[in-house]
C-alpha cells in the first residue's frame, strides 16, 4: 500500500499521464467508495460542502490563533465521538440511546482532554 502511494506521488511529480488511470490499483480500490459517494451527491450538497469548507478556512485564516483552542477541542470531540461510536457499536451493542450516550460522552471527554493537553503545553 505504501509503495502505491509513493508510485502515485512519483507519477504526479512527472506530470499527469496522457492516457490511463492516475491511481495505482490498490489505491484506486481504496478510493473508489469515496468516489462513488461523491459522484452520487447532488450539486446542492456539493456546493453546501464547498461553502462550509470555505467559511471554516477563512475563519481559521483570519482568526486562527484566537480560534486554535476551539479547533483543538472540535478535533478532540470528533475523535472521541468516533471512538465512542466504535465502542458502542462493537463492544456494548445495547441500543440506539446507549450509542448516542457513548458518542456524546466520548466526544466530550476527548474535547476536554484535547483542551487540557493544549493548555498544559502552553504552560510547559
Amino acid at each position: 500500500m505504501f509503495s502505491d502511494v509513493i508510485t502515485f506521488f512519483k507519477t504526479l511529480s512527472q506530470g499527469l499521464p496522457s492516457e490511463g488511470n492516475l491511481f495505482p490499483d490498490s489505491l484506486r480500490s481504496l478510493l473508489s467508495p469515496l468516489e462513488d459517494i461523491l459522484g452520487n451527491l447532488n450539486t446542492g450538497a456539493k456546493i453546501a460542502g464547498i461553502v462550509l469548507s470555505l467559511i471554516v478556512a477563512l475563519l481559521f485564516c483570519f482568526l486562527g490563533y484566537k480560534l486554535s483552542r476551539v479547533f483543538m477541542s472540535l478535533t478532540g470531540f470528533f475523535a472521541g465521538a468516533i471512538l465512542g461510536f466504535l465502542i458502542a457499536a462493537y463492544v456494548i451493542k445495547k441500543g440506539f440511546y446507549i450509542d448516542v450516550i457513548c458518542v456524546v460522552a466520548g466526544g466530550l471527554i476527548f474535547a476536554f482532554l484535547a483542551y487540557w493537553i493544549y493548555m498544559a503545553g502552553l504552560f510547559i
